[in-house]
């Protein structure tokens, strides 16, 4: 348990550092459902999945225009995993995790290379200034 924390931890830094990311995903099989585990590194704005010995590249994708979203966990009959999305502009691809905190490391890697950042990074809401049919107005302020 350790060394899984260590490792996990090293990954991290590495998140932080605008490194890489590598390591076993597991993709659900569109036919059947099945998870299908594979290796994938994430390199700047590159997603590439490799073969079996994680030496030769299958597949790249490029992460310019994804939506990334956190989903619910899943049941399957080997266990509980930790999933969240890619939304391409064609597609939609489900990334599925054993364990949590490899999902965290994910997700954020992820977000970091597609530029997300959310509205309260940047902004503090103040009082609402007026209600409509479609949303709410609040006064806002750049931090």
């Amino acid at each position: 348990l350790g060394i899984v924390e260590t490792v996990t931890e090293m990954r991290l830094v590495e998140v932080q550092q605008g490194s890489i990311v590598e390591g076993y995903l597991y993709k659900k099989n569109k036919k059947d459902g099945i998870l299908k585990k594979t290796w994938h590194k994430l390199f700047g704005k590159e997603l590439t999945v490799l073969n079996q010995g994680g030496l030769e590249a299958q597949r790249n994708q490029v992460t310019e225009g994804v939506f990334v979203r956190d989903e619910l966990n899943e049941n399957f009959a080997n266990g509980t995993f930790f999933c969240f999305s890619l939304f391409f502009p064609e597609k939609r691809k489900g990334i599925y995790f054993i364990d949590q905190q490899e999902k965290l490391i994910w997700l954020e890697a992820v977000k970091k290379a597609v530029g997300f950042s959310h509205f309260a990074d940047f902004y503090e809401l103040g009082k609402i200034m007026g209600e409509g049919k479609y949303g709410v107005v609040n006064q806002a302020r750049h931090k």
